[in-house]
């Protein structure tokens, strides 16, 4: 492969990456509806068949990246840029959107047309935890039948060599706390990706790499389907690597221009 096109493979794993980041500043919203403000929705929302718009985090990750990573909406051409496939992932219109969604959709281990997780209101949404999966083969009796309801939570914190890698017994929490829990954590990754270079794009890949995961590690990558036992940074990180051996692949074969959709 040309140097140009390992290029290619680079950005695609960085949009893959960086596709879901939405969810994490969503939730991290003093007013999480405010995605009806947000500029261009229609172009990374699905509206289903009765005219609501579905996935709406999709629109926040373009936000996020116009907000605190803005020369990615300009690497590239057009319309397809980094933060443009990241953004698409739900609306795929183009070849390399459509290696993100696949990305996406491998690595959640699912069909596009799971629930929209602001279906179940913001108060659920905010107070999910990251459930450890140590909790559950603990007891051998728990796979047996039908799963017990999981009693242990990892908290919303920074990666670290302290007690908030072990499982904590479930706790009760007011809705205040579960939303300010989620917006102190969104402020300390958001001043630390402000820390990140810009212009070169493996060095920032590395680093982004690490401070995706110093404070995604925690978060649920889906709070609408159960056990939560998946973190944010581990479902965008499998959805990077999926997203770099489909376009390594389609690359390789000289295929890219010709793939449509999937």
């Amino acid at each position: 492969m040309s140097p140009d096109e390992i290029d290619v493979v680079r950005r695609v794993a960085l949009a893959a990456l960086l596709h879901d980041v939405g969810k994490f500043a969503q939730r991290a919203e003093a007013d999480p509806e405010r995605y009806r403000t947000l500029e261009n929705l229609h172009l990374f929302c699905v509206t289903d068949d009765k005219g609501a718009t579905r996935y709406h985090h999709a629109a926040y990750t373009w936000q996020f990246i116009a907000d605190h990573l803005n020369w990615l909406t300009r690497l590239g051409d057009g319309d397809e840029t980094i933060a443009g496939w990241a953004a698409r992932h739900h609306k795929p219109s183009s070849a390399i959107d459509w290696i993100v969604a696949e990305g996406d959709r491998l690595s959640a281990g699912m069909e596009r047309g799971h629930r929209d997780e602001s279906l179940a209101g913001w108060a659920a949404v905010q107070q999910a935890r990251l459930e450890p999966v140590t909790a559950r083969i603990a007891n051998p009796a728990q796979n047996q039948g039908s799963p017990k309801e999981q009693t242990h939570e990892l908290p919303l914190s920074e990666l670290e060599f302290a007690k908030a890698i072990f499982g904590l017994p479930k706790a009760q929490r007011a809705q205040k706390k579960a939303a300010d829990e989620y917006r102190a954590l969104f402020d300390g990754f958001v001043r630390r990706v402000g820390q990140l270079p810009h212009g070169d794009l493996d060095r920032f890949f590395v680093e982004f790499l690490a401070v995706y995961e110093q404070f995604a590690w925690c978060v649920p990558a889906a709070t609408n389907s159960a056990p939560h036992d998946v973190s944010l940074f581990e479902h965008s990180r499998a959805a990077s690597a999926v997203a770099a051996a489909l376009g390594y692949q389609l690359i390789a074969a000289k295929s890219l221009d010709e793939t449509s959709a999937c």
